[in-house]
């Protein structure tokens, strides 16, 4: 079953494709794959709402080689990062903060700060799950201040809860 989504989410993403191809000279295999990454990513959302972590992993190691393949950081890092929910939902909290750190990588390279305050985030809520509070506290703020600098509102409400 799940191969068969698998197929028509390809095929999907081909025919969509395809009509762009017509329209625009430039579109290449890099941007077939990125919106079948983040297709994929969200796929992904869907089961670990679902609490189906094993097919969110299927669907999100796939993203995650396209995303490589391309070298599409900000899809890389939302592939770590939904690799870090997955593990700390597993409640394997070691793994979660290996996959968040992956993320922050290029997010921080990118200087998205949008991105690392979000990331950031989830690794102070895996800290405070493995009670170490001072590190959870620590990436909390640094969160903040980065949503402040945005002037993300709900980022910083977020925050505080």
């Amino acid at each position: 079953m799940r191969k068969i989504a698998i197929i028509f989410l390809f095929v999907f993403c081909n025919v969509v494709h395809s009509q762009n191809d017509a329209l625009s000279k430039n579109t290449d295999g890099r941007k077939k794959d990125s919106v079948a990454a983040k297709t994929l990513n969200d796929l992904s959302w869907k089961a670990i709402y679902a609490g189906n972590y094993d097919s969110a992993t299927y669907y999100i190691d796939i993203s995650l080689k396209l995303s490589l393949k391309h070298d599409i950081k900000i899809s890389i890092s939302s592939c770590y990062n939904t690799l870090g929910s997955i593990a700390m939902q597993k409640g394997d909290l070691n793994q979660a903060l290996d996959y968040y750190f992956l993320a922050l990588k290029p997010l921080t390279a990118l200087k998205h700060k949008r991105g690392m305050a979000m990331v950031m985030s989830g690794i102070a809520l895996t800290y405070s799950d493995k009670g170490d509070y001072p590190k959870a506290k620590s990436y909390t703020f640094q969160a903040m201040k980065l949503q402040e600098e945005l002037k993300d509102s709900l980022g910083i409400a977020t925050s505080y809860n």
